[in-house]
């Protein structure tokens, strides 16, 4: 009796599914990942694994999840990860909560090379920003821990506070750099000392207790102009309106264009035919802009500009040193057109006082890129989402985030879209059709080995043979789909530097 030797065509719709280009090594998310050298970047910050699950594959993983709507890594564990590699949830965890890990290496380095790779336009608008955001953390156990004002709602929560620098430009922002702060109140923490103290996240969580916000958006600051970025302005709110702040912008060649607090800072002030006189923001507003605003043409506001002197020397006992700035008071009108009352006024400071009222106010916006950055973060990317307690989690957490969006940028950005919402659903669509796909050849696999061992025709070697070979198979159709395969894991796609 002569056996058929080709085997049957899979239903039309099954066989369409399976062979779909996005599906194949050509895929989005694959091709995003193959395009920016993943093991490459992760060997040049060290990171690196001596056995067990490769580096790259376990980052490749953490990377995923969030795109496969699973709630948490252990239940991403349970449903998908299978789906692309044979291994236990242990190694994601294991790297997760590694504390000699540099995590804020790799997404900088996957941050330069996006940044190279968008060629920015050199006349449009391109700035630093600084901001902070709140994650709301309700676990008793979780360190680091601790209480901070929410501006979104208004009031005191417990959580965790996160400090933001990227880079914004007019069609793209990049996060640079981030670092949790921890405040002195209600704090949650370790519940292990640190195995190392010199550890990276020893020190994270050192700086997260001692120092200031400004004082960490200085440290950020030094970071990544270091690293090559550059920008010719930095944009922060008025939390970050430091005199040191001004001062490091100002070194590095920088505008700072900030929103100023109405506090007691004191600005040399001309007033009429008088003397310069040393005022505040109140007392300049009511003896010199309260009676002259202007309407800014095109716009529901008016503005006032004044040209003032402020001394940017943090220390006392040295000389003063008045440098010249810009105030630019602003107010909204009604729908009317009637001015609001005298206490709604906001006041904008740039370091440099050739800046137009219009221009000054159109780079400030570009601070408004980094709150979207936050909501999407939380909402799509698995901002602090890990289910876990340790600090160095949280830390990963972060810059796992923040090389999630870089990624989107850069594939709309080779896609020729700005649309990053469009690039994120593609991205699950596709990366969800690969592992329904992949459930599907399980049960096909199944069917086939329960037809093949009631074929009474065929010896036990044979069949054992021929179940091996088409699970040797169906393994390397999906793991070439993904480049997970060894021989795509050890390529290396450009030369060391």
């Amino acid at each position: 009796m002569k056996h058929c030797s080709k085997m049957p065509r899979l239903p039309s719709n099954f066989e369409e599914t399976l062979t779909a280009s996005s599906l194949l090594i050509d895929n989005l998310y694959a091709e995003c990942c193959r395009s920016l050298h993943l093991k490459t970047l992760l060997n040049r910050a060290g990171i690196t694994k001596r056995s067990g699950l490769d580096v790259a594959q376990t980052v490749f993983l953490l990377l995923t999840r969030v795109f496969l709507r699973d709630s948490s890594i252990a239940m991403f564990c349970r449903k998908s990860m299978q789906e692309f590699v044979q291994a236990s949830k242990d190694p994601l965890y294991d790297l997760l909560k590694n504390q000699k890990v540099n995590w804020r290496s790799f997404h900088q380095l996957m941050a330069r090379k996006v940044y190279r790779s968008l060629n920015l336009n050199p006349n449009g608008l391109r700035a630093l920003v600084v901001d902070d955001t709140v994650k709301v953390r309700r676990g008793k156990n979780m360190e680091g821990v601790s209480r901070h004002y929410d501006h979104t709602s208004g009031r005191c929560v417990m959580g965790q506070q996160v400090v933001q620098l990227g880079l914004v430009s007019e069609e793209h922002f990049l996060p640079l750099d981030s670092q949790i702060y921890i405040s002195s109140k209600e704090i949650t923490g370790l519940k292990k000392e640190h195995e190392d103290g010199r550890s990276i996240v020893a020190r994270l969580w050192r700086q997260g207790l001692e120092m200031t916000k400004p004082q960490m958006v200085e440290d950020m600051l030094k970071r990544v102009l270091g690293k090559g970025f550059r920008a010719p302005y930095l944009v922060a709110d008025s939390w970050y309106s430091s005199k040191k702040i001004m001062n490091l912008a100002m070194q590095n060649e920088m505008c700072a264009v900030l929103r100023m607090k109405k506090g007691t800072t004191k600005y040399r002030v001309q007033v009429g035919t008088d003397k310069k006189q040393l005022l505040n923001a109140k007392d300049i507003y009511s003896k010199c802009v309260r009676k002259n605003w202007r309407k800014l043409p095109g716009r529901s506001w008016q503005v006032f500009s004044l040209k003032v002197e402020l001394k940017l020397q943090s220390d006392p006992k040295q000389d003063p040193s008045w440098h010249p700035v810009q105030l630019l008071f602003v107010r909204a009108l009604k729908e009317n057109g009637a001015a609001g009352s005298r206490r709604d006024w906001a006041l904008f400071l740039s370091t440099d006082d050739q800046l137009s009222p219009e221009k000054l106010l159109q780079i400030y916006s570009l601070r408004w890129s980094v709150e979207v950055y936050f909501k999407e973060a939380k909402q799509q990317l698995g901002f602090l989402s890990e289910q876990t307690r340790s600090f160095a989690s949280f830390v990963a957490s972060l810059h796992l985030c923040a090389v999630r969006h870089l990624m989107l940028t850069y594939a709309s950005s080779s896609d020729g879209s700005d649309n990053l919402c469009e690039i994120r659903e593609q991205f699950k669509d596709q990366l969800n059709q690969f592992s329904l796909a992949r459930r599907l050849w399980h049960y096909f696999l199944a069917l086939m080995g329960r037809v093949i061992r009631q074929t009474k025709t065929l010896t036990d070697d044979a069949v054992k043979q021929l179940t091996c070979t088409l699970n040797r198979k169906f393994e390397q159709f999906f793991e070439n789909s993904l480049q997970l395969d060894p021989e795509s894991m050890r390529l290396e796609y450009e030369p060391a530097p």
